[in-house]
């Protein structure tokens, strides 16, 4: 298919995404970035799910958050989107692989439109929503029971480098809207 044709469906498919999370959540912090990708430009719309999420998970009284160990560092986990889930279960089910721990999803903290660069010399660039959730963890998980390294983290030793940082500490200031 012609790339032009497949960025306009992941486009739509993207907005539609976007909206329902605004409607659902309402009025939300947003940012849009570009992430350089390797591989090739999707050939179908359907090659590429048109969100993905990050999950900022904490324990119950935010006084720490989850991280765990990727291949560029601590982070928190996140997973693509799967058409036959919605966007919420997708951050649940990203928490549950990289932790073991099905957190409870309290807000929507942060919605991305992300803009995955193949290099194309074209500059077609595939449109993605990343929604950002704040999920809570139990006070009694116990990090070593996570099928990947993971480990609790206090606010003041957020890592300067870690993607999501201004967004977790949000989160454990108490600042992502939700009342709990």
């Amino acid at each position: 298919m012609d790339p032009k044709y497949v960025r306009r469906r992941l486009r739509l498919r993207a907005d539609d995404v976007h909206r329902s999370l605004l409607l659902e959540y309402g009025e939300t912090p947003e940012r849009e970035r570009t992430v350089e990708r390797e591989g090739a430009f999707p050939t179908t719309p359907d090659d590429l799910p048109p969100w993905a999420t990050v999950t900022l998970l904490t324990d119950p009284d935010r006084e720490r958050a989850l991280l765990v160990e990727t291949e560029r560092g601590w982070e928190p986990p996140g997973a693509r989107g799967d058409p036959e889930e919605g966007v919420e279960t997708t951050a649940r089910r990203g928490a549950v692989e990289a932790v073991g721990a099905d957190p409870t999803v309290a807000d929507l903290v942060l919605l991305e439109r992300l803009s995955f660069d193949y290099g194309r010399e074209d500059g077609v660039a595939a449109p993605v929503v990343q929604a950002v959730f704040h999920g809570v963890v139990p006070d009694e998980f116990d990090p070593a029971t996570a099928p990947a390294s993971a480990r609790w983290v206090a606010r003041d030793a957020l890592p300067e480098g870690l993607r999501f940082r201004e967004p977790i500490a949000r989160v454990l200031d108490g600042e992502d809207g939700d009342e709990s």
